[in-house]
């Protein structure tokens, strides 16, 4: 009997250390997903997705592991060392500074709510207007941009161009009443280049730049929208086991078509980086989180300025799936980043707005 116990605790043991050896190389694999192309491997783009919960395993076995004395604390503690490299991009410490500099505000508007279903007396269109256009920012990047020339509301381009003349808009689709709807940058300073980045010719998203001189410097300024998650968030609630399946499949077509695009974009965005004969501040909605390809060959050019001046974990978007920061700035060498803000207090869309102010080197 003495012998039968030993032998089924040694198997239990090793069964434990087969466990972790393999939970350990599948970490690793997950980690690995975001230096892969969805392009070349769509499924990478899905990986990406599971790193926060990998960390949060991890980190819950190596405590308990640490607690109980035992060895096999050496697998999750590897993993979790591996997993530093994605601490700054979920949380940050920075203290907010007051500076002078070139204020950048960033915001998807989601067409100031123009639909009735969003808003039906349009006073929450107007509130997200007047939010816009009475803020000191000295650059403005709006996406899911909308403008009715005319009309007493929605003549955006002229209301906010009050206080930021110049400026770059680009309609990626304009309606039968002439409405357009696209992406803006709206400026303090004068704006001597601009121009778009091609997306998709079947997309309503979009790449502008702005070559911006304030004082004696130049920088040029990217607004950025990519391909959409396409994540149904009252489908997903209301899932249950008879459209399960279906609903299933239909969300992993859409991610993968997500992942593709999006891949496709960044490879575009980043060869037009590499370009810039200016220093740079990029913004807007990535739709996509910080573990993914995007974010990560962004920061191969690029500093985030989440990471380096917000604080806390700066979720940006305003809806069920409340744990998702898809909305960045970064910016290159030859900029200064002073302080960086999410705006959680402004709840007008389905994103908060986030604003930084740099300074020129």
């Amino acid at each position: 009997m003495y012998v039968y116990g030993q032998l089924g605790r040694l198997i239990h043991r090793c069964d434990l250390k087969i466990f972790f050896r393999l939970l350990t190389v599948i970490s690793l694999v997950v980690f690995a997903s975001i230096f892969i192309s969805p392009q070349v491997l769509w499924l990478s783009g899905l990986l990406s997705m599971m790193i926060p919960v990998i960390l949060i395993l991890n980190t819950f076995l190596m405590i308990y592991l640490i607690f109980k004395a035992s060895g096999l604390f050496i697998y999750p503690t590897l993993v979790c060392f591996f997993g530093l490299l994605f601490l700054t991009r979920t949380v940050a410490f920075n203290e907010h500074e007051v500076v002078d500099g070139l204020k950048v505000l960033s915001y998807n508007v989601r067409v100031f709510n123009v639909y009735s279903h969003l808003n039906s007396d349009f006073v929450q269109s107007k509130h997200t207007i007047d939010w816009v256009t009475e803020r000191d920012d000295d650059i403005k990047c709006l996406q899911e941009f909308y403008v009715k020339p005319g009309d007493k509301i929605f003549s955006t381009v002229k209301s906010i161009s009050k206080k930021n003349p110049y400026y770059h808009f680009e309609p990626t689709f304009t309606n039968s009443d002439g409405a357009q709807f696209g992406m803006a940058i709206f400026s303090k300073y004068p704006i001597i280049n601009r121009g778009s980045i091609h997306v998709n010719a079947h997309s309503n998203n979009s790449i502008l730049f702005a070559d911006i001189v304030r004082k004696k410097d130049t920088v040029r300024v990217y607004n950025v929208h990519l391909e959409s998650m396409s994540i149904d968030e009252q489908q997903l609630a209301n899932s249950n086991t008879e459209n399960f399946s279906t609903n299933l499949q239909k969300l992993l077509s859409q991610l993968k078509h997500g992942f593709v695009q999006r891949a496709m974009q960044i490879d575009n965005l980043c060869g037009h980086l590499e370009r810039s004969p200016y220093p740079i501040i990029l913004t807007g909605d990535l739709n996509d989180m910080p573990y993914s390809y995007s974010y990560q060959k962004l920061k191969k050019y690029l500093h985030s300025s989440f990471e380096n001046g917000g604080s806390g974990f700066g979720f940006t978007f305003n809806g069920r799936l409340f744990f998702l920061r898809i909305d960045n700035q970064f910016y290159s060498e030859g900029v200064n980043l002073g302080s960086f803000i999410t705006h959680r207090e402004v709840k007008h869309s389905d994103h908060f707005p986030i604003s930084a102010i740099y300074s020129m080197e």
